[in-house]
């Protein structure tokens, strides 16, 4: 096989193994928009449990005046602080931003995994 040919092949391989990772990558919805919005609402959530634990309101019109969240964006992280199960819609199940943090990274992961059980909580 000359050089040439090699170099075809490999371009060739490259191109299926760019195809494979993109296909994946959609599957994740790690670049979709529900990937972007799950991301979004994990920072907005430790915001959230910040204002919390140093004893502020954490009501939708304080975090649009202090922090600039929209609506959507306050309720997509409630739901991802009730995904987790430190927030019931009405209190907070833990004052322990550590505990928080760690209970906010699974629920990531499981509404990246089921898109479901994180719309079930809008």
């Amino acid at each position: 096989m000359t050089p040439e040919q090699k170099i075809q092949v490999l371009q060739s391989e490259l191109r299926l193994a760019n195809a494979e990772i993109a296909r994946l990558r959609r599957r994740l919805n790690e670049d979709g928009v529900h990937g972007k919005r799950v991301r979004r609402a994990y920072s907005d959530a430790l915001l959230l449990a910040e204002f919390a634990i140093g004893y502020l309101p954490t009501t939708r019109t304080f975090a649009a005046q202090h922090a600039g969240m929209t609506h959507v964006r306050w309720e997509n992280a409630r739901a991802l602080l009730r995904l987790a199960r430190v927030h019931t819609g009405k209190r907070w199940l833990s004052h322990d931003l550590a505990v928080i943090e760690a209970a906010l990274t699974k629920a990531v992961e499981k509404a990246l995994e089921t898109p479901e059980a994180f719309r079930a909580r809008l």
